[in-house]
């Protein structure tokens, strides 16, 4: 009873050099059979002979003491107590992406596609998602590709967003005429199940109705086709309400639309396309189209955003839907030294899903962090001048998305040091600005 208590009283500010510890207790287990077999091989007492008891491998278990001791000095521990802090769980999020031939088009300055694929880095670039959340990627056309299954692994994730773009070539290639959504929606239903079927070792698994996920659709809206595609639309979205799937659409284009062949522009004719495809696409107009959103909105229970400039950013619509399929979980922290609050309670540290303690603010500051006057959770703001590549989450995937963004801006013509900028956190870019020097 007193362990458990003990063990629920204490908790560490940085509990990853406690990884120490384990290899601590191997070399003290090595040292001891040492010993042991010093102890039994060593010859028989004589007269004037001397056994120290334990010899020169007592710096041995001094060096493992001391490993143990700086251990847990850096992971600095500290007896909870106080008031209660509050944390948020992990997501699963299916991102899919319309990379028909009507996302090509420039209507608003870079390709919608561009666009796009600049939103759903966002993710990982405005630390919208923590390190325990899953991410999986699906882009569609003609039919639909799964890009990435469901994994924690941000890097994976950003490298094949990085990879979504127009083709090379049209000459052979039919996925791009059409918007296929329902084959796009079939295909995150079932892939998520195949994959909990697998992790769950239960061959007689069934899906259940789940409140921590959610789909995140960057589409123009062009894509109610025929009968045939409605009828299987509705039975997609049918499979998530049963699921507890809701989808969030964010609609990029303009109203009043552009002509379809405008996406030729970039091609050489006769070598990259023929004639027929000319003809074909001649007096087709594409144009944003809520009316597919609203649909969507509707039937899931989920909000849509239009994106009509190219200024207007997607990550704070983002952040509410993500931090809105998140479960919330207290905790007894301890009371911080410094200044007291309005309430007269003292604020507290916010702990990440890795059980890392971030200086960060998760979900843009507003998570509840201390109990107020009237016991109702009360918000905090952290310091986020504090926040560098070190202290990061996502170190790796800042850079990676620097170098994704890099590209997309680029290839739109847009200078580079933007769009590495747009990529950066903004307490990055904020820290930068403090220290010219830097």
């Amino acid at each position: 009873m007193q362990l458990s208590l003990l063990r629920n009283a204490v908790e560490f500010e940085n509990p990853e050099f406690l990884m120490a510890v384990p290899i601590a207790l191997l070399l003290a287990g090595l040292g001891a059979a040492v010993f042991v077999l010093r102890l039994l091989l060593r010859p028989a007492r004589t007269h004037g002979s001397s056994y120290p008891w334990i010899g020169p491998i007592k710096f041995w278990f001094f060096a493992i003491v001391v490993l143990v001791a700086v251990a847990a000095a850096a992971a600095r521990p500290y007896w909870v107590y106080g008031g209660r802090a509050f944390k948020r769980g992990d997501v699963d999020l299916a991102i899919v992406i319309d990379g028909s031939a009507s996302m090509w088009v420039k209507d608003l300055g870079p390709p919608r596609l561009a666009i796009a694929v600049r939103e759903a880095l966002n993710l990982y670039a405005e630390e919208i998602l923590t390190p325990g959340d899953r991410t999986a990627l699906f882009v569609f056309g003609t039919t639909a590709v799964r890009k990435a299954h469901l994994s924690s692994d941000a890097e994976r994730f950003i490298e094949q967003l990085g990879r979504v773009a127009p083709p090379d070539t049209l000459s052979g290639d039919a996925f791009p005429w059409d918007s296929d959504i329902a084959s796009a929606f079939e295909h995150v239903y079932q892939s998520m199940d195949n994959q909990d079927r697998f992790e769950s070792g239960d061959d007689e698994w069934t899906p259940e109705r789940r409140s921590d996920r959610l789909v995140l659709l960057f589409t123009d809206g062009d894509f109610l086709g025929s009968r045939e595609q409605i009828a299987r639309l509705d039975a997609a979205l049918s499979e998530f309400q049963r699921r507890g799937l809701t989808v969030y659409p964010v609609g990029i284009g303009s109203r009043t639309g552009t002509n379809l062949d405008d996406v030729l522009q970039d091609y050489v004719r006769g070598i990259d396309y023929d004639e027929s495809l000319e003809a074909d696409l001649d007096a087709i107009r594409t144009r944003l189209d809520t009316d597919g959103l609203a649909m969507l909105e509707q039937r899931t229970g989920g909000r849509s955003l239009v994106i009509e400039s190219p200024g207007v950013s997607a990550a704070p619509f983002l952040r509410n839907a993500v931090n809105a399929h998140r479960s919330i979980s207290s905790r007894w922290s301890r009371p911080k030294t410094g200044r007291r609050s309005g309430s007269g309670c003292w604020r507290s540290r916010w702990w990440c899903s890795s059980s890392r303690c971030c200086s960060t603010d998760a979900a843009d500051g507003q998570l509840p962090a201390f109990i107020g006057p009237s016991g109702m959770p009360a918000p905090r703001r952290t310091n986020r001048a504090r926040l560098d590549m070190s202290s990061s989450p996502y170190p790796c995937a800042i850079r990676a998305s620097s170098i994704v963004a890099t590209r997309l801006a680029t290839s739109a013509g847009a200078p580079a040091s933007r769009a590495v900028a747009s990529a950066i956190p903004r307490s990055l870019r904020w820290r930068r600005s403090r220290n010219p020097s830097g």
